[in-house]
């Protein structure tokens, strides 16, 4: 869908396996400006998925990560990791 604009994502349906399926919707989605993904199962291997994303879609410009129930904080290799983009 290209005309969403915000998308908020919460739960323990939310796991490893739809970081795949996040950086698809991102790669194709131009009007997304609005991405929440908080208590949920996403963890390090999820966010390592969706991260390329980031870099080509310039529509995104807010991005609420966590809580996880994986405990992201400050000095989780996951925020460095979409930090770096």
């Amino acid at each position: 869908n290209k005309t969403v604009q915000s998308l908020s994502l919460s739960g323990d349906g939310v796991t490893n396996k739809h970081g795949k399926l996040i950086y698809e919707c991102l790669a194709e989605n131009n009007t997304l400006s609005y991405l929440a993904i908080q208590h949920c199962q996403l963890g390090r291997e999820g966010v390592a998925d969706l991260a390329p994303a980031l870099k080509t879609n310039n529509a995104l410009k807010t991005l609420i990560l966590g809580p996880s129930k994986h405990n992201w904080g400050l000095m989780d290799p996951s925020i460095f990791l979409l930090a770096q983009i």
